[in-house]
């Protein structure tokens, strides 16, 4: 328990971006290598927290709200498949594992479900990569492995507590901004 309270200061010394930082402990707290949450963040050492990614084309954002308004406004188009945040998570698929958007794009909220859900097609698929290619395949060979991963979800506690201190828990700041660089 003391390392849990301790690791938080620990990893802000550290330097590292907020993605991985957050990759840290959610894979240590769910038994998922870092490696694998960073696979799955993609095509960056240090990915955005405030991206979306639609048809495959992400966007990155200097703000948290910037990123949240251009969700918004994607939804609002009649889209809703798309992701958001460090591990990109799906809105249509994951989204109502959420509080709301906004909690979608806490980099530790982000990364424990990630973590959580990748866990858990890990143990149907025993293995890393199926199970990080599960994650990103909807339509081909590994869809049908998320189908009963998404189900055990839906009958599953949320990933993440709504009780604490607002903002409890997360590795951002308030008025924290991200990079600016398209990804």
């Amino acid at each position: 328990m003391l390392l849990a309270a301790l690791l938080p200061q620990a990893l802000a010394a550290a330097g590292e971006g907020y993605c991985a930082r957050a990759a840290l402990m959610a894979g240590e707290e769910n038994g998922v290598p870092r490696e694998v949450l960073m696979e799955v963040a993609g095509d960056s050492a240090d990915p955005s927290p405030w991206r979306v990614t639609v048809d495959g084309r992400s966007q990155s954002f200097d703000a948290r709200d910037t990123a949240l308004g251009r969700a918004y406004h994607v939804f609002r188009e009649g889209e809703e498949s798309f992701a958001v945040g460090c591990f990109r998570v799906d809105f249509d698929l994951h989204g109502r594992h959420f509080a709301s958007l906004d909690e979608m794009f806490d980099p530790l909220a982000n990364a424990r479900y990630a973590a959580r859900f990748l866990a858990l097609l890990h143990d149907d698929l025993g293995d890393w990569d199926k199970a990080v290619a599960a994650w990103r395949d909807r339509t081909g060979d590994y869809a049908l492995a998320l189908g009963p991963a998404l189900e055990t979800f839906r009958e599953a506690p949320r990933a993440v507590s709504r009780g604490g201190a607002p903002g409890a828990g997360s590795l951002v700041p308030l008025g924290a901004t991200g990079s600016s660089d398209e990804r």
